[in-house]
């Protein structure tokens, strides 16, 4: 189980951020930007603060509501 507090953000060209859990929750804030990607597997709950921006790419897996 991950839970995410704090800021888990994608901002720089090319770069990759991958979470993979068996469950993840957000009560922070998740985000891509500037080119770079998030990829989050294992979402459950609400996705809470998430933003893209600047040619960022944000890709959900899990349950969410």
């Amino acid at each position: 189980t991950v839970v995410n507090q704090g800021t888990i953000s994608a901002d720089t060209a090319g770069g990759t951020i991958t979470v993979t859990a068996q469950s993840m929750s957000n009560a922070g804030s998740v985000g891509a930007d500037n080119g770079g990607q998030l990829t989050i597997n294992g979402l459950t709950g609400n996705l809470g603060n998430a933003s893209v921006g600047g040619g960022g790419t944000l890709s959900l897996a899990g349950a969410t509501r």
